[in-house]
């Protein structure tokens, strides 16, 4: 289980960035709508992420 919340940790937030990078919104303002929303899930995973796996 924990192996499984690791790889998730790791390989959502690299799959995000490349989403980000490689088919960004067509306007300013939908890569603006779209950048704040990865960065506000990478924020509430880093946040989730320090009480999710205990500190063993």
């Amino acid at each position: 289980m924990t192996l499984l919340i690791l790889t998730v940790q790791v390989a959502l937030p690299l799959l995000l960035l490349a989403w980000l990078a490689l088919l960004p919104a067509g306007s300013v303002v939908g890569f603006g709508l779209q950048a704040a929303g990865v960065g506000a899930f990478l924020l509430g995973l880093a946040l989730v992420s320090q009480c999710g796996v205990p500190a063993w």
